[in-house]
């Protein structure tokens, strides 16, 4: 791995608010599973699954790759830059038409809703 990436991907791994993440995730239950069952991710596993993920984006070929797993998403950017995010819910338009008037938007709306609207953190 080179030097800069290894360098990026420290300074992601202590700034990142990993006590955010497992703060969320406790807060609407949000679990992985382990082999046996599902429980909620210490912040050393999201650490471990963090680590794992920009480390594959780091020596993908690609100079633009991204992962993700569990809520945790990696992505090297034009070979040298580095982002990690949590990822509680989405947007995209991708796969539907264009949205002519107001019924169309909100069925678009409700195929795509989040059980965690309103969320407070």
């Amino acid at each position: 791995m080179k030097e800069l990436h290894q360098k990026s991907i420290d300074e992601i791994m202590e700034c990142f608010d990993f006590a955010k993440v497992e703060s969320v995730m406790i807060s609407i239950s949000w679990g992985w599973y382990d082999g046996t069952g599902i429980s909620i991710p210490s912040i050393n596993d999201l650490k471990g699954l963090a680590l794992r993920l920009l480390t594959d984006c780091a020596e993908a070929k690609h100079n633009n790759y991204y992962t993700g797993t569990g809520g945790l998403w990696a992505e090297k950017i034009n070979s040298d830059y580095f982002s990690l995010k949590f990822v509680l819910t989405e947007w995209d338009n991708f796969g539907d038409e264009k949205i002519e008037d107001e019924v169309e938007l909100q069925a678009s709306k409700e195929r795509h809703s989040s059980p965690f609207t309103g969320l407070e953190l």
